[in-house]
């Protein structure tokens, strides 16, 4: 087996324990004290980015049509962050618990 990856095994195991950690962490709060709405409105302004973009957006999810004309400019692109948090934080760990086990099993 390369020697680098075995090497390297402690620090995987330490990234997954981490990404683990912040998911407990904010899994137990709740949406409230989450939100980035705030932050969204008092950093964009009435910039609103992107608008024209978003505005040609919708779609159905949870039972509910998400746009910007149902939800908002800043709730709507606020979706769209946490939606690509919650599927980047789920790659990383698959990622580092694979690169983790790899060096087990090999």
């Amino acid at each position: 087996m390369n020697k680098s990856l075995k090497q390297k095994e402690k620090w995987y195991w330490i990234v997954v324990a981490a990404i683990e950690l912040v998911l407990f962490i904010s899994s137990s709060m709740t949406y409230k004290q989450q939100t980035s709405v705030p932050f969204l409105e008092r950093h964009l302004g009435s910039s609103k980015p992107m608008l024209g973009f978003f505005n040609q957006i919708g779609f159905n999810y949870g039972g509910k049509f998400q746009s910007i004309k149902n939800d908002g400019y800043y709730n709507f692109v606020e979706f769209f962050i946490r939606k690509g948090a919650h599927f980047g934080t789920y790659f990383l760990l698959g990622l580092f618990l694979c690169l983790a086990l790899y060096t087990i099993l090999l």
